[in-house]
């Protein structure tokens, strides 16, 4: 059990930081961070909520 743990939390920091930084990078634009993660904009905005990401 410990390594599907451990996995879950290796997603999450990557999609968290990568979330960030896409966000930073179009200003805050959830569309365009959207594109330039290849994720449909809905995806992107769950994540967000999910990972308390502050909007710009």
């Amino acid at each position: 059990m410990g390594g599907i743990a451990l996995y879950d939390t290796v997603i999450s920091e990557v999609e968290r930081a990568l979330l960030t930084l896409a966000m930073e990078k179009t200003e805050g634009n959830q569309l365009q961070a959207s594109k330039l993660l290849g994720l449909n904009r809905n995806t992107v905005r769950n994540k967000i909520n999910k990972y308390k990401i502050k909007k710009i």
